[in-house]
């Protein structure tokens, strides 16, 4: 039997093992990076044949054929040395990662010699960026002399990669979305506005999460199973102090928390503060899997 060659890609951070939770993966020309420069021309300067794609991403997304593209597979210092390379040549740079995992990233460049790229795009999606990382990332590298700009992407990993992405915010912090996947179509489902996308080849995934739409404007928010509004609460508590320690990761119940502290980060006392060993030890996971923010119940 003669098998195509092709390349497929599983849900990031998935627990499940099931082989049929899956995409082909369209090699060669990127499609969606020019339905995004459609979409917001404004990228357009950003994302060109002399673009470094620097992807820190724990799933394939299909980028190659537009730009020279940099794998890291989420390490650090090969993320580091690619940035470099950008800078030598003055190349604009398009990030592709998710949102702690890139945070921890782009904070351990900040805190290098290395000269920085004067603006970064960071694709970010896989799970909500809290807008306090957001702001905290951000001031980071403008005391570097970089610009970092934001495009934040929704997708599904059955569907597709960034099949809604947005480059600014509401009033209320929401990513203002717009549906850029030509060949994905989506509704709301029931009294609870679910959303449901469906892919060219009849693929149906109930997302678990909630949409709004307004015009051509996409207003998506996380089940509670993905983000809990009393974590999304302590998460935009934090201040630029707290995000310089902790990691973004925790273990939430009804009545305590448990919050990852960096590496090399020292405890100073903060009972809620875990080392970051021991939080991966005693919680599980990494930076290449998703967050857990939801409620638990006491263990």
């Amino acid at each position: 039997m003669t098998f195509p060659i092709q390349q497929r890609s599983f849900p990031a951070g998935a627990s499940s093992t099931d082989p049929d939770r899956s995409r082909l993966v369209e090699v060669g020309q990127s499609k969606r990076l020019l339905q995004l420069t459609d979409a917001f021309p404004n990228l357009r300067k950003d994302i060109t044949s002399s673009t470094l794609i620097i992807s820190a991403y724990p799933a394939s997304l299909g980028l190659t054929g537009v730009a020279p593209l940099a794998d890291t597979y989420l390490h650090a210092p090969t993320s580091i040395s690619a940035f470099r390379w950008a800078e030598q040549e003055s190349r604009p740079v398009l990030f592709a990662a998710q949102p702690l995992a890139g945070a921890d990233i782009l904070l351990e460049f900040c805190r290098s010699d290395f000269n920085i790229p004067s603006r970064i795009l960071w694709a970010v999606g896989g799970y909500p960026m809290p807008l306090s990382l957001e702001v905290f990332i951000r001031e980071m590298l403008k005391s570097r002399g970089c610009e970092l700009v934001f495009l934040y992407s929704y997708g599904v990993a059955e569907i597709g990669h960034t099949c809604f992405a947005a480059t600014d915010r509401s009033e209320s912090g929401q990513p203002c979305y717009k549906k850029v996947a030509s060949t994905v179509s989506a509704e709301t489902v029931g009294d609870d506005c679910l959303l449901r996308l469906t892919s060219a080849t009849g693929v149906q995934v109930l997302t678990g999460d909630h949409a709004l739409v307004s015009g051509d404007v996409w207003t998506l928010t996380s089940g509670v199973d993905r983000l809990h509004p009393n974590v999304l609460a302590e998460l935009e508590s934090w201040s630029h102090s707290d995000w310089s320690r902790r990691t973004g990761y925790l273990h939430a119940t009804a009545t305590e928390t448990s919050i990852q502290v960096r590496r090399n980060v020292e405890l100073d006392g903060e009972p809620s503060e875990v080392e970051f060993h021991n939080f991966w030890r005693r919680y599980g996971g990494s930076f290449t899997t998703k967050p857990v923010w939801k409620l638990h119940c006491r263990d």
